[in-house]
């Protein structure tokens, strides 16, 4: 075997290796509070339990707070070994308005997981005269975009590809330009996925990914894939019967303010 692939396989099993011994760290479920209908005044207790799996995991911190401002800041000297849970809360008055109330663990990136973006749990709340009405919580999602309504929204604003007229078993690169048309970056990385769609009979099938870096406010990104085309079955390339469709945030790891607006069509045509 030569120098260069003993190498190669040497550096492949320190990857695989390393990437095996990182932890997670993720939430039980979403975040309860006591008294669970406060009203203004009283004093509310907000609970929540993060669990190790895979471990061990060292230096372990969490904060919390309301409103983006810190309550709870604690760190761990002792190591948690896979499944081990940990269950904290800290209190807060309550204060008439709508309320965001959130846990993120490890917000300093100190322990190497493999999944960064599931750091934080939230919950948003109204608290008036005759109590609390919660009306939405998100678990294990990213910290980044939750401590201010400002948010990213991404859409594709365009999608071509060449060769124009498509002949089948051909190669084709698709391109979606993808614009982040909100007011704060998305500060990761997002996919966008690439499928064929099948009008009769109905059928989708997805043929790529694109990779995209953060999107500043106001950024856009073009990205391509480039794929042999093979149709399911011949017989269905007709006019206004394929369509390719391109999803920004193919995979739901960025919080936006509009969810429903990261997908486009266009209808093939061929020859």
């Amino acid at each position: 075997m030569c120098k260069l692939v003993k190498i190669t396989i040497f550096l492949a099993i320190v990857s695989i290796a390393s990437f095996l011994s990182a932890a997670n760290i993720m939430w039980n479920a979403g975040i309860s509070n006591n008294p669970a209908a406060p009203v203004v005044g009283q004093v509310v207790t907000f609970t929540a339990t993060f669990t190790v799996n895979p471990g061990p995991a060292d230096n372990i911190r969490v904060i919390g707070g309301v409103d983006g401002v810190n309550i709870y800041d604690r760190r761990w000297a002792r190591s948690f070994a896979t499944n081990a849970s940990q269950r904290i809360n800290f209190t807060w008055t309550a204060t008439a308005g709508n309320h965001r109330a959130f846990f993120t663990v490890d917000p300093d990136n100190v322990v190497r997981e493999t999944n960064e973006t599931d750091n934080t749990t939230e919950v948003n709340f109204n608290v008036s005269a005759t109590g609390t009405v919660v009306y939405e919580a998100n678990n294990n999602i990213a910290p980044v975009e939750m401590f201010n309504s400002n948010r990213p929204d991404l859409i594709i604003d365009s999608l071509s590809w060449l060769p124009l007229d498509i002949q089948n078993g051909e190669t084709v690169v698709f391109t979606a330009r993808v614009v982040n048309q909100g007011n704060r970056g998305t500060l990761r990385d997002f996919k966008v996925i690439f499928r064929i769609m099948y009008v009769n009979p109905n059928q989708t099938v997805e043929i790529g990914e694109g990779h995209v870096g953060a999107l500043g406010p106001g950024q856009t990104m073009n990205v391509k894939l480039k794929v042999q085309f093979n149709a399911t079955d011949i017989s269905w390339l007709t006019p206004t019967n394929v369509l390719i469709n391109a999803e920004a945030d193919g995979y739901h790891v960025i919080n936006e303010t509009n969810e429903n607006n990261n997908k486009i069509s266009a209808y093939l045509s061929f020859r």
